[in-house]
């Protein structure tokens, strides 16, 4: 019992002291306060020890007294355990910022963690960036690879000799696109040139497995997406002019 007793209360005051804000208004106080409820509980158990070995009559209300101490203390550590859990969920980590002092200028200025952190984790610099920007542009206008239904981000990132990590940075961050927007982009352009070129007026379903879509509802979606209306209702609107 005593075993089952301290491995509790000890894993509670563990648990709270590492959890506990380094910012607190006053933690030698509660320092001071959590070294005398130990020191009290530590103490009343000593006492039921010795009073069960000598067979005194006190054994039993110190044992009741010990039991309704450490379910108290456990009570109160746990209630505020759950109040600490729900003030630090209603905070916003995001809107944390980080107090920087430059040293050099003698200046104060204040970022977002969140921006510093991201700007860290980037691995193309702004110039690898722009030349894979114009290596992609070669690759989706020249060599028209959007017209492939079944490329993958990993197959672009071989092309563009980077990891899939940095084409994902490199379409996100210094695109802000999408690797699927900038690929439906280019294939409801090329769509636009077939359905305005073409002699045999080629269906739709043909137009859209030969602009790189996979089926005609995906393509009817995006073009409807992109240019509001349909490609029948385009094709018909550009031969009246």
């Amino acid at each position: 019992m005593y075993i089952i007793y301290f491995g509790l209360m000890f894993s509670y005051v563990t648990s709270i002291w590492q959890h506990a804000p380094k910012s607190s208004s006053n933690p030698l106080k509660r320092s001071k306060l959590l070294l005398i409820t130990i020191t009290y509980l530590v103490a009343l158990n000593g006492l039921v020890a010795v009073s069960y070995l000598s067979q005194s009559s006190w054994t039993y209300p110190l044992w009741s007294l010990l039991n309704i101490s450490i379910c108290c203390y456990l009570m109160t550590f746990s209630f505020y355990a759950a109040y600490r859990i729900n003030q630090v969920s209603k905070q916003n980590p995001q809107s944390r910022t980080k107090h920087i002092i430059t040293e050099d200028f003698g200046t104060q200025s204040y970022y977002s963690e969140d921006v510093i952190v991201k700007q860290r984790a980037f691995q193309l610099s702004d110039s690898v960036a722009k030349d894979c920007i114009e290596k992609m542009h070669h690759l989706l206008k020249k060599e028209q690879l959007f017209l492939d239904n079944q490329l993958t981000l990993g197959q672009l990132a071989i092309r563009l000799d980077i990891t899939q990590h940095q084409a994902s940075e490199l379409l996100n961050e210094h695109m802000h696109t999408s690797f699927y927007t900038l690929l439906n982009e280019h294939r409801v352009k090329h769509a636009c040139q077939l359905l305005m070129h073409s002699k045999n007026k080629a269906s739709i379903t043909q137009i859209a497995l030969d602009s790189g879509f996979n089926n005609k509802s995906s393509f009817y979606n995006e073009f409807k997406k992109q240019l509001g209306t349909t490609p029948n209702k385009w094709r018909l609107a550009r031969q009246e002019h």
